[in-house]
């Protein structure tokens, strides 16, 4: 019994091999409400005002300090920080027609508030930077409600709610849909697990959730939907500190939950498979997504 217990494999320090930091999280946003049914999370976040507006200029600041450590997995950082090296790989296109800054305010997002450590490092391949970057929005490996699990993300900003639901839960059907890229993807990410410095054992086992050789393993979409809430230059223009139009935004977003609900909802009827997985939302409704 001794000598079976020695030949069990160590469980992984998870939260060793996060590389954000974790309180940010309740300082960039306010979280605006929580729902949990069967395999469906909702979490709804917002920006916080500053004085009577909304401003991202914290948000950027903190994705522009983590940018070399969501570009390069620990083996490819350079030893002096060269920040301009990792955003050579955002390229020059435009924000609005590319999805590279979505991407990554989801693995903020999904680092900080799940404990689940980033596990794929695409950018760094990119030969071309203005390129669009196909397959998962993010890939992650951890733990979620106590299962082991693999996270494939997918990151939607929209201009309205609806369409960026809709869009969202379309990619996740394509993704289980088209088994060659799906596999593509999988087989890319068995190389991560060296990249970040991990010992023998421990790839090995993160091997064996990415490829489903773990049978227990759990398959979560984490998802982002921010989109333009237009009440929210309402409420700026009403309030007249920034208590009350945290307030005034906080009443409005209790009955947005149940939009959101219903957006999810509704698209189950025409994108079955995503909905057999785990799914966990982020909501950030804002003044202006662009």
């Amino acid at each position: 019994m001794h000598n079976l217990m020695e030949e069990l494999p160590l469980p992984i320090n998870w939260e060793r091999l996060l590389t954000v930091d974790c309180d940010k999280l309740t300082s960039l946003f306010i979280e605006q409400g929580r729902h949990s049914e069967a395999k469906l999370q909702i979490r709804g976040y917002s920006l916080p005002f500053v004085g009577t507006q909304q401003r991202w200029s914290a948000v950027i600041e903190e994705l522009a300090r983590l940018m070399l450590k969501y570009v390069f997995p620990e083996r490819e950082r350079p030893d002096d920080i060269d920040w301009r090296k990792a955003r050579d790989k955002f390229g020059d296109i435009s924000p609005v027609s590319d999805g590279k800054l979505g991407e990554m305010l989801l693995y903020f997002l999904v680092e900080a508030a799940f404990k689940t450590p980033l596990m794929g490092y695409k950018l760094k391949d990119l030969s071309n930077p203005n390129d669009q970057v196909k397959g998962a929005d993010g890939l992650f490996v951890g733990e979620y409600q106590g299962e082991t699990a693999l996270l494939i993300g997918e990151s939607k900003i929209h201009k309205r709610l609806k369409g960026g639901v809709a869009s969202a839960i379309a990619s996740l059907q394509r993704f289980h849909d088209s088994a060659g890229p799906y596999e593509h993807e999988l087989y890319i990410a068995r190389k991560y697990p060296r990249e970040r410095g991990l010992d023998a054992e421990a790839i090995d086992t993160v091997l064996q959730i990415i490829s489903g050789d773990n049978q227990q393993r759990i398959l979560v979409h984490p998802v982002l939907v921010s989109y333009d809430y237009e009440n929210i230059s309402a409420i700026s223009k009403k309030a007249k500190k920034k208590e009350e139009a945290d307030s005034l935004l906080k009443i409005e977003l209790e009955t947005e939950i149940e939009t959101w609900k219903d957006a999810i909802s509704k698209k189950e009827a025409y994108y079955p498979t995503p909905y057999q997985t785990y799914l966990d939302f982020f909501f950030i409704p804002a003044e202006s997504t662009l």
